[in-house]
């Protein structure tokens, strides 16, 4: 059974400069706390429904959902030691030791092709490689899930065209992500 289904929890936020993890608010808290929750609530509903009526919910609250994402991801996540910009990592999070380097360096390298550890907390924490060896591992084995991921959505017929072209081009810049990634520990 889910973990999460039953109470909020603050997901960690990682800071790769200052090595350091901090829970944040949840949205829905955090919206609640400025009194924005019934708009947002109503939007999200809306994502269900047609073009025409989600539009209208977005007139009537004068916002989108992706506005309000984006202006909570602008507050919430910003770095309280060093001021810059932290990493969503999910509920699942496990930080290594702010002195393990490499292991910091590998969660990095994870979240930038894609990898973070928002679950609903059925799976546990997540792996996160040790070594240089382990991550090099991690990210072939990755890179492998992202080539049958684009594969399948190239042979895809059943999607329309612009959904499938979408799809290609996002596993395609995942790919090469990862391959820069793999490039940087040979």
């Amino acid at each position: 059974m889910c973990r999460y289904a039953f109470k909020t929890y603050k997901s960690h936020f990682a800071c790769f400069d200052c090595r350091k993890v901090f829970k944040k608010t949840p949205i829905e808290d955090y919206l609640k706390q400025r009194g924005d929750d019934f708009a947002y609530w109503q939007l999200v509903k809306s994502i269900r429904w047609k073009k025409r009526k989600r539009q209208e919910v977005e007139e009537k609250f004068n916002t989108t959902l992706e506005k309000i994402k984006t202006e909570y991801f602008a507050k919430i996540s910003i770095c309280p030691d060093c001021g810059g910009k932290m990493a969503n990592m999910g509920l699942d999070f496990r930080a290594p030791k702010k002195t393990d380097i490499q292991a910091w360096e590998a969660v990095k390298g994870l979240f930038i092709t894609g990898r973070s550890f928002l679950s609903c907390g059925c799976d546990g924490p997540g792996f996160i490689p040790a070594n240089r060896s382990e991550y090099k591992a991690c990210l072939k084995e990755v890179l492998s899930q992202y080539k049958e991921t684009l594969q399948s959505w190239e042979k895809e017929r059943e999607s329309n065209v612009e959904n499938r072209i979408e799809a290609v081009e996002y596993w395609n810049n995942r790919i090469e992500m990862v391959e820069h990634e793999l490039a940087k520990i040979i």
